[in-house]
């Protein structure tokens, strides 16, 4: 009953277009690619998950599980609190392309689901 209520919610606000001042744009996939609107962008479009983990590692980002760029792990801003996982597409227990989750941080309670970027096949 409380997802029924917190998806129509979703429902009415992303119909009720943005508030001011805000900019959200609820219509787009996430696994879609950025096709040049508002936003940051991709920053994984263009890198297999070996150049990602060099990417977070550079940024000093903390590494958590044994394989991280292989799918088993994943990186956390230090700053933000905010959690990547590289799911490469032949990982898990449901097949995806291969892509880079950005976690919500573990206190979000909103209606919002993580982000799923894609990413290049090594």
């Amino acid at each position: 009953m409380i997802r029924l209520i917190l998806l129509l919610l979703t429902l009415l606000i992303s119909m009720s277009g943005p508030a001011m001042g805000e900019n959200r744009d609820f219509g787009r996939s996430s696994l879609a690619a950025n096709s040049g609107g508002k936003g940051l962008g991709n920053p994984f479009k263009d890198k297999t998950a070996a150049q990602i983990d060099e990417m977070f590692t550079k940024k000093g980002y903390t590494k958590s599980g044994p394989d991280p760029a292989g799918g088993t792990g994943g990186y956390v801003n230090p700053k933000t609190g905010r959690s990547y996982h590289i799911d490469p597409k032949d990982w898990g227990k449901y097949r995806e392309p291969n892509h880079v989750d950005v976690n919500r941080l573990r206190d979000y309670k909103g209606p919002l689901e993580k982000k799923k970027l894609p990413c290049l096949e090594e």
